[in-house]
């Protein structure tokens, strides 16, 4: 019988591994089936589209039929939506293209709202004349759940069916009759709709704004109230992952609004603009960030550092002037706290004159009382956040992360080198900067060079095409992960083989990790992709 010099397992990630497994010859590493066609608990959730189809017995039901076409990128011509338009058969070819080119731009309002907003018809507020009806589709905007938009669907009555007009809120180029009472009474309805649709835009966004104000004082109630500096910061962090405008407008701006102009408010406002720029593409996640922007990506780290003397200084002035002047510095009378945010850059950004595989920063933030319930909150200094991306990380506050990180993210380290390198190979094909970073052995934190050493190895693995978000966005995205490990030094570390092969007809691409046996379990040290395992 032959003997391995070396453990060498192969695994399979990420669904776990199969207890019928056969045994692999004692020449071959073991093998395990993988089975990534995962099925959310309780099945998979119905997206709508196999909803039933409305009629065409009424103007609403008419303009929600309109609007689900829009929403599915119909083809007029085809069915189910054949019989929907209430185009004249008088409109030629160049006509009929120049008016689907204007209902194309409402299409692409309509297929670019979010998920969580999606637009809806507003049933209410429906003008019904006869055989003529104005009907409004909302179009909550897509970046500020505080604004809508709306369009207007002319709908005219035909056989028992109501049709809808191609032409956004007009009744031009339908097969009205050559009628003069009809067609005033067209008129009528269109400047009728013309003067409602404001309105109507306005009545939900005031609507929405009332709710999110509501929805802030019982936020500081309930979650502010009593809580100590460290507390609100580590709450901070939690609601800008979450993305509730709402939420973080409790939390960092005093509300200095008036009832009469509410739409204005002076606490909304600056949170939804500062959030503007995020963009559910990650391939556009890197556009001109403004400072609530970058500490909403999904792979920002937020670490809350404990108080240190450098806070208390001027927060306009840029931590890296030289130490003389930063000695000068006045300091001021204010309760300044920080926030420190740190992202492994994308392969295709970079910093000017800055070899660094990180961006790192440090937000100020100072302390006040809301002058309505007297609570805490955060004034962030837009001064202090970045406007470009030429900016020096600060070795400083690299510093600070390196002691505090742990305090919000405890480390992760495995008992069994399989479940290790089971979890990175998933945070790898899930690019989950975050547990990886959580996953690093004591050692990486020891100095700033280690770490950052530590970032540059992580950042080459991951800059991998196939482990970049625009391959995981691909419709043919059907992944199959495989790991291999061999120990070494006697056991006490390890290199493994991360496998990834995005699609059936790709190949696999490789890299390497490695991990060392600590107190705590197995964690990892570094990774490059030289001379991968065999999977």
């Amino acid at each position: 019988m032959k003997f391995l010099p070396l453990a060498l397992l192969c695994l399979s990630l990420p669904c776990g591994f199969s207890a019928g497994a056969q045994e692999s010859p004692p020449d071959a590493p073991a093998s395990f089936p993988i089975n990534l066609d995962k099925t959310p608990e309780g099945g998979s959730e119905g997206n709508g589209d196999n909803a039933p189809l409305p009629d065409q017995s009424t103007p609403f039901n008419a303009a929600k039929l309109l609007l689900r076409a829009l929403q599915e990128k119909t083809d007029w011509s085809a069915e189910p939506y054949k019989s929907l338009p209430a185009t004249s058969p008088f409109v030629g070819p160049l006509k009929l293209k120049s008016i689907l080119s204007r209902m194309e731009a409402v299409q692409a309002y309509v297929t670019a709202s979010s998920p969580e907003r999606p637009p809806f018809v507003d049933e209410a507020s429906i003008i019904m004349d006869g055989d003529l009806a104005m009907a409004y589709i909302m179009l909550p905007d897509r970046t500020n759940p505080y604004v809508y938009a709306a369009t207007a669907v002319a709908l005219v009555k035909k056989n028992g069916e109501w049709k809808a007009s191609l032409t956004p809120g007009s009744f031009d180029n339908t097969f009205l009759p050559f009628n003069d009472h009809v067609r005033q009474q067209a008129a009528q309805i269109s400047t009728e709709a013309k003067k409602k649709i404001f309105g109507l835009a306005h009545q939900y966004s005031v609507a929405a704004v009332k709710k999110a104000l509501e929805h802030i004082k019982r936020f500081r109630v309930e979650a502010v109230k009593g809580k100590s500096d460290d507390e609100i910061k580590k709450l901070l962090i939690r609601t800008v992952k979450e993305g509730d405008p709402a939420r973080i407008a409790a939390l960092l701006v005093a509300p200095y609004y008036m009832e009469s102009a509410i739409t204005q408010s002076a606490r909304l406002t600056p949170v939804v603009k500062a959030m503007r720029l995020q963009d559910r593409n990650p391939e556009n996640r890197y556009i001109q960030p403004t400072n609530l922007s970058f500490m909403g990506f999904p792979n920002t780290i937020l670490v809350p550092l404990q108080p240190h003397p450098d806070d208390q200084l001027d927060p306009n002035k840029r931590d890296d002037q030289p130490e003389r002047n930063k000695n000068e510095a006045k300091k001021t009378e204010k309760d300044i706290h920080s926030i420190a945010a740190m992202t492994i850059l994308p392969p295709r950004m970079s910093l000017p004159d800055i070899d660094k595989p990180a961006l790192i920063y440090r937000y100020a933030l100072e302390k006040i009382q809301d002058p309505t319930d007297g609570f805490p909150v955060f004034k962030m200094y837009v001064g202090d956040a970045f406007s470009s991306w030429n900016l020096k990380p600060d070795e400083s506050t690299t510093s600070r992360i390196i002691a505090d990180f742990h305090r919000t993210y405890p480390a992760l380290a495995y008992s069994e080198p399989k479940e290790a390198v089971s979890a990175a190979g998933r945070a790898l094909e899930a690019g989950d900067s975050l547990t990886l970073i959580r996953m690093l052995a004591p050692s990486r934190f020891a100095s700033v060079p280690e770490f950052e050493e530590a970032l540059k190895q992580l950042k080459a693995v991951m800059s991998k095409e196939e482990f970049q978000p625009s391959s995981r966005n691909r419709k043919d995205y059907k992944p199959t992960l495989k790991g291999a490990f061999e120990l070494k030094d006697g056991g006490t570390s390890l290199k493994a083989t991360i496998g990834l092969k995005p699609t059936p007809k790709s190949g696999f691409t490789r890299c390497n990790l490695y991990f060392t046996r600590t107190e705590k379990g197995w964690m990892l040290t570094g990774a490059d992709d030289e001379k991968p395992l065999k999977l």
